[in-house]
């Protein structure tokens, strides 16, 4: 015979055994259980009557800093953005909302559930 099929042919047998041998609850032990971490959304959904229209995070940030009373120059420094990057994100805002001033979009953001939706939390300047 030769010597490697012997060989293979101990190992095979030495390492193929059955659960028999092994208690499965041993084996089979599930993970302990971790708390629940934090959700960190990449869109908020509006909802009614803005089905289907949502802000991105830094959307949902410089909106939230709007509704604060932050000017686009605070608020860009808060988030570290460029006044100009705030204020594009705000006009964005606007379109998915058809509003046409900021006055117009505070008013049409109390209609929704927006300020439910928040799950961070802005530092004061």
């Amino acid at each position: 015979m030769n010597i490697d099929r012997i060989f293979w042919q101990t190992f095979s047998e030495q390492h193929t055994r059955t659960h028999d041998s092994f208690p499965i609850s041993e084996t089979l032990t599930s993970p302990p259980e971790e708390e629940p971490q934090p959700v960190n959304r990449r869109h908020y959904y509006l909802g009614s009557p803005y089905e289907g229209q949502y802000l991105t995070r830094r959307e949902a940030e410089c909106l939230l800093l709007m509704l604060r009373g932050y000017t686009n120059q605070e608020a860009a420094h808060t988030l570290t953005l460029s006044s100009r990057t705030v204020e594009y994100y705000l006009k964005n805002i606007r379109n998915k909302l058809d509003c046409y001033s900021k006055i117009h979009l505070l008013c049409q953001i109390q209609k929704t559930n927006f300020l439910d939706l928040i799950d961070f939390d802005i530092p004061p300047l």
